[in-house]
Order: C-alpha cells, then structure tokens, then sequence
C-alpha cells in the first residue's frame, strides 16, 4: 500500500529525470501520460489489519483535486471481506502536473519559459541543445538569459572576431560575463552556427615552473609562465618532470639535472614550442585512469623521448584501497602507450577505476622519481 508521500517521492523522482527531456519535445511534456500504482492491500491483508486498510483509503479519499492528477479507484468482491473499493492508481497527465506532484511546479514554468525564449530568438535548430544546457539554464536568471541571447547571437554573426573573451562588445554584459557561463553560451552557438568555438582569441595558459637544480643558473626559482616566456629561458636541464596535479610539482624536492613543470592536463600540448623541454628527457606523472593515460598520450605524440612514471600495474595494485570510480571515464581509443601502460589502462577499464597521483604515498613516489632521474 503505497502512501501521498510515496507519490511525491515519484513524482519527484521522475520530474527530475525527465526535465531535460522535456524541454525539447513540442509541447514540452504535456502530452505525456505518467502513471503510480498505489498497491491496493489483498483479502488477505485486509482481513488481517481492516482498520490500517481503512485508513489507507481514507486518506486517498481526501486526496485533494488537482488539475491533470486522477485517483482511479477499483471494486473488489471478496468471499469473506465483501465488497471493497480501493484506490488502485494515480494517473498523470502532463508533465506540469507531475512536476506540481514534485512541488516543482514553479521551477518547471520557469525553465519551461527560458526554454521557450530560447527556441523563439535562435530557431528550433537549438531544440536538442536545450537538453544539454537544461541544468544550467534551470540557475540562470531571466535577465541573464537576455544577456545570453545578445552572446550568443553576436558570436554567431561574428565567427571569427579574434577577440579577447573579455572583449565582446554586447550591451549589458561584463567582462567576465562570458568566462562563467562557456557551458551554456558554447553549445547554443554551435546550433546556431553550425561550427565549433566561439572564433575568439585562445589564451595562452601559464605553466607552474620549479627548477629543482640548484645549479641551473637562473634568477627565479619557482613561477608562473606562458609557454613563449619559456621558450626565452636560457636553461639546459638533462630531466623535465611534468605532473598533472600542482600538489606534485610542489612536493617535488632538489634533484639534480631536473626542471619540474606542471602540464595543465591536455594544455601540456601548448609547451612543444619550447626547445629545452624538447631537448631533454620527458618524465610524465599522472593520475592513473583514462584521462591520465590520454594525456600522457598527447604528451609522447608531442615528445617521442617521453617517459611515463608511477603509472602501471605494480602502483595500482600497491594503492588499489585508495582507488575510486572514475564518474566519467574517456572511452575512446588512445594510442602512443607501450605495453605496460595499455596493460595498467585495460585493468582500469574492467571497473572504470581512478587512483589520483595524490593519493600515492609521497615517499613511494618521491624515491622512484628520484632513482628514474638518478638512474641516468
């Protein structure tokens, strides 16, 4: 016997499942029939607690009318229990009326109407994007999706402005308008436009730098740098080591012949114009799951001399208590891994498995770099 909280529980459930869908079918869910079998009690169960059973179906009985929401109701003919009727279901019509089931009824109107004013300036070609941006465009505001509208129209009138992300020139928006809201302004553009990016300036990243020989003669020990004021350095180092996470690069201590740098995930791709990166021998660090190996890969398809650390089977299975699910593993092929490394990556596919660079234990770590770069 399913209770009024059940229902909600569903209905909440389901509404929060089904907005994104929603928003893009034509007439955004109201045609939709949803229905809650409320578990009516058996002559068995009614003979046993009769009163429980009566107070069930009372409290169906003063189920309050709601437009679009319908208690149907069932006749039993029992030998020892009589006649009964029960409630036998609740059915639905509409994805308004679910949502109001949910309390989510002011909220679903609301992204309903973004949604709508969407589709009315852009065209129904952004119908599919709708379901991609639906929970960030369910936090914006109405005025911002005003804002969103002059964005993403100017962008897909001017393709390839090479402007600055903070120099659009659209009535109303800040500088930094744009930079907070990439996960709606760049899907809709490419539905309107039909093309990928937003035909702005790309910045170049900046690369935490720590030169861990004492010996290699230069002014700053430890900064920040573009990839061309990199390329000005007048350094020689045997080792460059390059980490995924920051907490590494700053664990790392003196080591002779090394450079430490911080690769800035796939962004470590913007350091092959500097020429004594390319020069010296490549030690990778990263996390050891799917978007770690696809990285290192982009790293020895950018330098062939690229080695990988820390990253294989025997780390894996030394820390495998600290492993975790990886929530959105890469699934697509990755080429540049020797064997080992496609060894260490088919065991992480078998159970989508994670263990952050992190969580191996700095002094495990910091002695295999050690004996690696000493080694040579």
């Amino acid at each position: 016997m399913r209770s009024r909280r059940d229902l909600t529980q569903w209905a909440d459930r389901k509404t929060a499942a089904g907005l994104a869908n929603w928003l893009t079918l034509p007439e955004q869910g109201e045609e939709l029939a949803f229905s809650y079998p409320l578990q009516p009690p058996r002559e068995k169960e009614v003979l046993t607690d009769p009163d429980q059973a009566a107070v069930w179906a009372g409290e169906w009985a003063r189920f309050p009318a709601r437009s679009g929401v319908t208690v149907d109701w069932v006749e039993r003919r029992w030998p020892s229990a009589g006649v009964q009727r029960l409630p036998d279901r609740v059915d639905v019509m509409g994805a308004r009326a679910l949502a109001g089931l949910a309390g989510r009824m002011s909220g679903w109107d609301d992204l309903r109407a973004k949604g709508e004013r969407l589709r009315a300036e852009l065209g129904e070609y952004v119908t599919p994007t709708l379901k991609t941006v639906c929970s960030r465009l369910a936090t914006t505001s109405q005025d911002d999706v005003e804002r969103l509208l002059k964005v993403v129209i100017w962008l897909s009138e001017h393709p390839d402005s090479g402007l600055a992300v903070r120099q659009l020139p659209v009535e109303g928006v800040d500088t930094k308008w744009l930079e907070r809201r990439r996960g709606l302004v760049d899907p809709l553009v490419a539905a309107v436009s039909g093309r990928t990016g937003l035909g702005l300036a790309k910045e170049s990243g900046r690369f935490r730098v720590r030169l861990l020989d004492q010996a290699i003669s230069c002014p700053l020990r430890d900064f920040t740098a573009s990839p061309a004021e990199l390329a000005a350095l007048d350094i020689t180092p045997r080792w460059v080591i390059v980490c995924e996470n920051l907490t590494c690069v700053v664990g790392l201590g003196p080591l002779p012949g090394s450079v430490a740098v911080h690769g800035l995930g796939l962004d470590v791709v913007e350091l092959a114009s500097v020429p004594w990166i390319e020069a010296a021998q490549i030690l990778y660090w990263g996390d050891i799951d799917s978007h770690g190996f696809r990285i290192l890969a982009q790293a020895r398809k950018t330098w062939p001399q690229t080695e990988s650390i820390l990253m294989d089977e025997a780390t894996l299975d030394r820390f495998s208590p600290l492993a975790v699910t990886e929530p959105a593993p890469y699934k697509s092929p990755i080429g540049y891994l020797n064997a080992s490394e496609r060894a260490t990556l088919t065991r992480l596919s078998q159970g989508d498995l994670r263990l952050e660079q992190e969580r191996v234990e700095w002094t495990y770590a910091w002695s295999a770099i050690q004996r690696r770069v000493l080694a040579h």
